[in-house]
């Protein structure tokens, strides 16, 4: 389930990243029981939690023009009888070797149906205070495979989906099943609402599970993780060369735990500081 992290990087002439994914496709298991009402496999289980991280610059080359980055973001995961819903919130200052500064703020807020078939999602960005991009729409998937996006904002517009494209959800259960299964490598054409650039075909290598006990986060201390690599294409793209990627450590009570977001000659470290769980539903 990974986030939203839609950026426009022209100001510092860098690569222009794509949405953030994660979060949503962050949430993973938990040894808890969530109501097989709300679509968990046996032994797959997500956990409703708020998820708060700080950002700071990794790296950045000479030509990026990138001195320091500072922000912080916000992942909520609430689970209802009927589905799952997400909200995230970025926001970062960048400040460039020429002592310009550059503001970043972003919300995504979404529902998504319990079987993975609808979605309901909502989207600002706002860059130096102005707000640049507005996206409101819904989501359906057949039972075939095939989907249509009907957007209400900026314009009302319905566009087809690539056949097999999966909801964020939907995702992270493909992804868990995965991790589970000790796959390596799977690639999946993913919608998550975030920018007008979606969807993406999102490909997710898988590390071998690791223990969390060292995190200093009482909830991740019984809690084993698995780092993953992200890298996002256009659909159908026969590049090499992703659009954008990301690393993170992907926890089986769900939480993401500390990611990079890599912009090519440019990455943000993104460090879990606080983890709260919210209540589980009574179904």
């Amino acid at each position: 389930m990974l986030l939203n992290v839609t950026t426009a990087w022209n100001y510092y002439h860098l690569r222009r990243p794509v949405s953030l994914a994660l979060p949503i496709l962050a949430m993973l298991i938990l040894a808890l029981s969530v109501p097989r009402s709300v679509g968990s496999a046996p032994g797959m289980s997500l956990l409703p939690h708020v998820a708060r991280y700080s950002l700071s610059r990794n790296f950045a080359d000479p030509d990026s023009g990138v001195a320091a980055v500072k922000g912080m973001m916000e992942m909520r995961l609430e689970i209802s009888c009927d589905g799952y819903k997400i909200d995230q919130y970025l926001g970062f200052h960048v400040l460039g070797d020429d002592e310009s500064q550059f503001e970043h703020l972003a919300y995504l807020s979404s529902f998504e149906d319990a079987p993975g078939k609808e979605f309901y999602f909502q989207a600002r960005t706002f860059e130096n205070r102005r707000l640049t991009e507005e996206l409101a729409g819904k989501v359906r998937i057949e039972d075939s495979g095939s989907g249509e996006i009907r957007y209400s904002r900026p314009e009302k517009v319905t566009e087809a989906l690539p056949k097999n494209t999966v909801l964020p959800i939907k995702h992270l259960k493909l992804i868990i099943e995965a991790a589970l299964n000790g796959e390596k490598n799977v690639r999946h054409t993913v919608f998550d609402g975030s920018t007008r650039e979606n969807p993406f075909e999102i490909s997710t290598f898988i590390g071998g599970a690791s223990d969390g006990e060292s995190k200093n986060i009482p909830l991740l201390n019984d809690s084993t993780f698995w780092p993953v690599r992200l890298a996002y294409f256009k659909p159908g793209s026969v590049s090499l060369a992703p659009e954008f990627e990301m690393s993170a450590e992907v926890f089986e009570n769900g939480v993401i735990g500390d990611m990079i977001f890599d912009y090519g000659n440019f990455a943000i470290d993104v460090t879990l500081e606080e983890v709260e769980a919210l209540k589980q539903p009574e179904c």
